[in-house]
This record gives C-alpha cells, structure tokens and sequence, in this order.
C-alpha cells in the first residue's frame, strides 16, 4: 500500500540474535535457511515521510532513501581535486559540505520538509562539529528529523548481530570498537592515524623511485586497488601495471608492502600499533566475560580492508596472539557498504523512532541532543 513499504533483505545472521530481534522489533523470519536468515523489514513511511540514510565517509559519501535497500547516489567527499572533504576526523569545510548535501538532495529528487535525515559517521566527529551538522539540517536543509549514529555500531547490525568488535580501517584512520548488545564500549575502543591514506603515500613514493617521474596520488590510489595484495605467504608475485601514459613498469615487494604498513607501521618506521595488535588490545580492555564473544566475531569495514587475502592475515595474527581461542573475521564481499545497510536495519525499527531528533526537540535543547541522543 501507500502506507506501508516492503524490502527483503538476505543477511548473514546469528540464529540467536535473530529470534531476540524478531521479538523485540516484530520482523518475521524464515530459519530454514541455514547460513543466512531472510528478514522482511517493515519500513513505516506514513504521511509521505522518507528516511534518506547517509554514509558520510572520508572518500566518499554514500547516500539511498528508505525503501531502496543499497545507495543510490555516491559522491566524492572532496572540496577540489587536491582537497579532502574530511581529514583525519576533522570537517575541513562545512559550507563544501553543505554544498555537497544539497547536490545529493538534487542528485535524489528529495524533499528536505517530508524527509527524516539519517547521518552515519566514524563517531569522531567532536561535539562542536556535530552542533554545526544538526544546525546545517535543521535551519539550512530544512529537515525535520534527523539521527545521528556510529559506523561501527550500524555495521555491526549489519551482520545480523548486537555483539563484536569492529575493525574500521578507511583513507583517513583506523579505529577498533567493541560493541556489546548494541552499545559501545568506549573505554575499550583503540584508534590510529595509520590508514589508506598513509598505505596510497608509501606506494605514490616507491612508484616515483621506479618511474623516475612524478606520480599522482589518483593514480598510486587506483593501482593499490586494482593490484595491491596482502601477503600471506612467502611468494612475492611481479606484475606489469599500466601507467596513465600507456607505459608498463614492473612491481613486486612495493604492491604487497603498501598493505603491510597497515599490519606492521613499526617496519615503515612509524610508531602506530598493527591492525591485529590493535584488535587484540581493545578485546584485553574489554570486560572478561564479553571477550570470547569478541573473539567470535570481528566485523572489518573500510576501504582499506578490501585488498586481498586480507581477512586470511588478520585471521592468522590474531589467532599467533591468542593461540587457545576460535577467532572468527567476517569476510563480508563489500565492506564499504556494511555501515549503510546496517542503518537501513535500524531505521525499519523502533529504535528510530525512538533516538531521531525532531525540529521541536532542536529548538528546546541543541546542547543536549547533541550529546545524549546519538545512538553510538
């Protein structure tokens, strides 16, 4: 009907999970599926109201409108060619992003006045940035419901699951948090300045040294993603890769050591923990009766988690680290989309309702909402 929409989702789930969620939210399940479980999703969109979730990231931003179960519209989260949008967890310029928000707006043919805006970010954003953010929303977009929530918890919910520990490693940081039955445990949480940024820099060096030219850094960026890998083994693969110009150059050690800056900074001179360190750090600060259940499940999320064979290694030094326990990674196929379905999952929720801000609640208390109803 008008009122009410409906979307299927496959998603890979804990059976156990799935019943208390089912009970808690009135979402129908099938179990007869054995690896995952087909949830359908009542999504409210009474009076006209639509939900747009986005998916502010340091590269790009990723923005769909409840009912559709995927982003429909992504943009570079840049001001100008040279220039990030979002640099290590700092909004450089708010009128570029609004700017960007009202291309999004036009780019989805939405209406601000009969839309909730969900915003989901790497929760570092400080609270004087977020006060900016709702005030863009509300006195300058014109929303009249907005939310505010952490990638890391939305990608847990992605999973089907409440509890893990989620390794977030994008262009511009990394960060480890354990979530335990859908709330952070911040004083668990583990965080570096090494991330793909610094992996794209090292191979836009080495590639130079090789060329003997000067190299983009677009250009190291998209040959990391196309041949960059994780080394597993002791074989190191060479490989001819095409330069912009149509030239070929020949690479070997420079394709497997932009990855492994990430898992040993210590070997690039830089004093950072690993990516397996800081998963084992954050599980040790952790209470000792949630840890097993940490153990048993480590979502990783970013686009500096895609190179290959990289579960398998995080997997591996881990597993060196604590010998005695079952370490499971969740190796999901596009892990830049995780954090965006996991907020479709709670936005088809009562938890939504609940924790969205509306105009009347900005205009009472700003201060308040900012700190208290954010969901992560």
């Amino acid at each position: 009907s008008d009122v009410y929409k409906r979307q299927l989702i496959l998603l890979p789930v804990n059976p156990q999970f799935v019943k208390d969620f089912s009970t808690r939210n009135h979402i129908c399940t099938y179990p007869r599926y054995q690896r995952s479980i087909l949830l359908i999703l009542h999504c409210d969109i009474q009076g006209g109201t639509r939900c747009l979730i986005v998916d502010q990231g340091s590269a790009s931003i990723k923005a769909g409108v409840l009912p559709d179960i995927s982003p429909t519209c992504t943009l570079p989260s840049i001001i100008d060619t040279n220039s990030p949008l979002i640099s290590k967890n700092t909004i450089t310029s708010f009128p570029a992003l609004e700017s960007l928000w009202m291309k999004m707006l036009s780019a989805l043919k939405l209406d601000p006045a009969n839309a909730d805006f969900f915003l989901i970010n790497n929760g570092l954003t400080s609270f004087a940035q977020r006060k900016v953010l709702i005030e863009i929303l509300f006195e300058k977009l014109r929303f009249e419901r907005v939310l505010f929530a952490n990638t890391l918890i939305t990608s847990l919910y992605s999973t089907g699951g409440d509890t893990g520990l989620v390794l977030e490693c994008s262009h511009s940081n990394s960060q480890v948090l354990p979530i335990y039955k859908g709330y952070a445990v911040s004083p668990a949480i583990v965080q570096s300045a090494i991330a793909g940024f610094d992996s794209t820099e090292f191979l836009t060096e080495k590639m130079q040294l090789l060329e003997k030219a000067k190299i983009t850094f677009a250009c190291a960026q998209e040959i990391k993603e196309k041949y960059g890998y994780v080394k597993v083994s002791e074989e190191v693969e060479a490989r001819k890769v095409a330069m912009p110009d149509g030239n070929k150059i020949t690479m070997s050690d420079e394709l497997w050591k932009c990855s492994e800056l990430l898992f040993n900074p210590n070997a690039f001179s830089m004093e950072a923990p690993g990516l397996a360190k800081m998963c084992y750090t954050s599980i040790k600060r952790s209470d000792m009766d949630m840890r097993k259940d940490l153990h048993e499940n480590i979502v990783p999320i970013g686009g500096s988690t895609l190179f290959p064979n990289f579960v398998a290694r995080l997997k591996g030094d881990l597993q060196t680290m604590c010998p005695s326990l079952d370490i499971t990674v969740q190796d999901q196929e596009n892990r830049t989309l995780i954090p965006w379905i996991g907020a479709y999952v709670i936005a088809c929720t009562e938890i939504f309702d609940k924790l969205r801000i509306n105009r009347e609640e900005y205009k009472l208390s700003l201060i308040h909402i900012c700190r208290c109803r954010r969901r992560g």
